[in-house]
């Protein structure tokens, strides 16, 4: 049986939603995690209480996928990269 021992943050950015991350441990002790990452319009509200505060947009023609590399104490490895789209 699995126990869930806590919730972490392995990458957040106020620019982007992400969405559906995925995150594997090489032998080395390096965590590789990838995630959809999309524009995310409302950091350029200032109102708090507009309606579209709570508004996210699921589609969004600028989305991607971004790699993240973090060391074994969870520290970024430099910044996220693009993974290129499969255009087949």
């Amino acid at each position: 049986m699995i126990k869930k021992l806590q919730d972490i943050t392995l990458y957040k950015d106020p620019f982007y939603y992400l969405a559906f991350p995925s995150s594997i441990t090489l032998d080395n002790g390096e965590i590789l995690t990838s995630c959809r990452r999309a524009l995310d319009p409302r950091y350029l509200l200032t109102d708090n209480t507009s309606e579209l505060q709570n508004k996210v947009i699921h589609v969004e023609a600028r989305s991607h996928q971004a790699l993240i590399r973090l060391d074994a104490n969870l520290n970024a490895i430099g910044d996220p990269e693009s993974i290129p789209l499969n255009t087949e």
